[in-house]
């Protein structure tokens, strides 16, 4: 499906569909691809009908659409009407584990050094200073920004892919100099 059908076919469910936000699109993209399976063993009738996606969802898969992405049944109908080209999966394995809607790995692995980035790049799960005794906390009640990133090499060892090269990042507080670092803090 190119973009233009898709466009024509949004509009003419725009009466559905007035309300829903991307973000709400693209998790109902994403949970649809990981529930084609499912969708498939429950309507798929013929071999032959796998590289089709079916015209109606199974009502259970709709119930859970809707709670998922926070919709209503009619809009998740709307959204599958004009979408289902989109997800589903041509040459699909119904046995086979689900992929994802964007493979995020593959370019990354692929480019990432070239650009100076990370596969994935790790950061202190704070952008501001969380000591009490910070004297920009003391002196104005304000919690100072963090700065002075430094980054460093790291390996990260995952079940699914493997171990990766990944970058550690550290930041500074500029009134007390403490080092925020992944997990933890120091003076």
């Amino acid at each position: 499906m190119n973009l233009l059908t898709l466009v024509l076919v949004l509009w003419r469910l725009r009466q559905f569909l007035g309300n829903i936000s991307v973000q709400q699109v693209v998790a109902f993209l994403a949970f649809s691809r990981r529930l084609q399976s499912r969708i498939a063993w429950q309507q798929i009738t013929r071999i032959d009908e796998l590289d089709t996606p079916p015209k109606t969802l199974p009502n259970t898969v709709i119930i859970f659409l809707a709670n998922a992405i926070d919709a209503s049944p009619t809009q998740v109908t709307g959204l599958w009407n004009a979408l289902r080209e989109v997800v589903w999966l041509p040459g699909f394995n119904p046995s086979a584990v689900a992929v994802p809607l964007v493979d995020d790995f593959a370019p990354f692995a692929r480019l990432a050094q070239s650009f100076s980035l990370g596969i994935e790049e790790l950061y202190p799960p704070t952008r501001v200073c969380t000591r009490n005794g910070c004297p920009e906390f003391l002196n104005n009640n304000r919690r100072q920004p963090l700065h002075d990133a430094r980054r460093y090499c790291a390996g990260l060892y995952t079940l699914g892919r493997g171990a990766f090269p990944v970058i550690v990042v550290s930041l500074r507080c500029r009134s007390c100099r403490a080092t925020y670092c992944l997990n933890y803090y120091r003076e």
